[in-house]
């Protein structure tokens, strides 16, 4: 009698006397089912996962979509392009005092001179002044305010003239403020022979204000030329100018004082006058543009000058 080996996998046989007979066939359990408490939960996991792997394939979400694209931005206008192309240009620009033509220079000169005078005539009495004040029955405290006072209506004056500049221009402002201050300097030096005392300390105050009056009104009137005679130079030119109003500082005493020893009291103011009225003032009238606003809008000599303030 053959002898049939079990199959351990699939079912189990028993050899009898007769046939084989198969009594029960048993269909073995997943390893996961069959003893729970024996596997280990890792290899618990695994096994499931193996067995049904599509239970177990993690949820992936979707990506964000994509953020919009922004429109383009519009085009600049061409004003704007232009406008840019300018500034780099400016930007590119020589604004040195040797950039500027002959007639530019020639104006600037003229102004610097203006300039130079204004701060001379304030400081050319400081050497001289204070000895003839006391002379005059003046004390040294008047003597202090004659000298102050020139400074104090230049302060007030300034922003007076800055008002009216529009409206009589401001070239016709430069020269009659030029004017002014040079009669008043020549009239100065002639308060030699005025009496002492009272007399002489309020004609002091008066001349010299009216002398400060002038300059107050040219010296508005140059900033304003300034600006719109070298748009593309005002550092350099401003530079210019302050150089010469440290110049008059600087020569008006030491010139007072060589001018007083030569011709005395009167001499000083007569030099520094009459350069304003015979070399700066036609100087300037000649070589600085008319603007729109000045009297009758054209270039103003002495003649017309004098008869326009005579008029006034």
């Amino acid at each position: 009698m053959d002898v049939i080996e079990p199959n351990p996998f699939t079912f189990d046989v028993y050899v009898q006397d007769g046939p084989v007979a198969e009594q029960k066939t048993k269909v073995p359990k997943p390893l996961y089912q069959r003893d729970k408490k024996k596997i280990p939960k890792p290899v618990k996991v695994l096994l499931q996962r193996q067995s049904n792997p599509h239970k177990h394939i993690p949820k992936v979400k979707p990506p964000p979509p994509p953020p919009p694209t922004p429109p383009p931005p519009p085009p600049l206008p061409q004003a704007l392009l232009e406008t840019d192309e300018e500034e780099e240009e400016d930007d590119d620009r020589d604004t040195s005092f040797f950039s500027m033509d002959s007639r530019a220079k020639l104006m600037l000169l003229g102004l610097a001179i203006v300039d130079f005078t204004t701060y001379l005539s304030m400081s050319i009495i400081a050497p001289f002044f204070p000895k003839t004040a006391n002379e005059k029955g003046m004390s040294n405290t008047m003597s202090g305010f004659v000298f102050s006072v020139y400074s104090l209506v230049m302060f007030l004056f300034c922003p007076v003239f800055g008002v009216i500049l529009p409206k009589f221009g401001p070239k016709f402002v430069f020269l009659s403020g030029m004017f002014v201050s040079g009669c008043c300097s020549i009239l100065f030096g002639f308060l030699e022979y005025a009496k002492s005392g009272v007399t002489f300390s309020v004609l002091c105050f008066v001349v010299r204000s009216f002398s400060a009056l002038g300059a107050a009104a040219y010296t508005t009137a140059t900033y304003a030329m300034v600006i719109d005679i070298f748009p593309d130079n005002i550092g350099t030119v401003f530079g210019v100018l302050e150089t010469f109003v440290g110049l008059g500082m600087m020569v008006g005493p030491a010139l007072g004082g060589a001018l007083y020893q030569v011709g005395g009291f009167i001499l000083p103011f007569v030099v520094v006058g009459a350069f304003i009225i015979c070399i700066c003032l036609p100087l300037n009238a000649y070589i600085l543009p008319a603007y729109e606003g000045d009297l009758q809008n054209c270039t103003i000599d002495l003649a017309h000058l004098l008869y326009s303030t005579s008029s006034c």
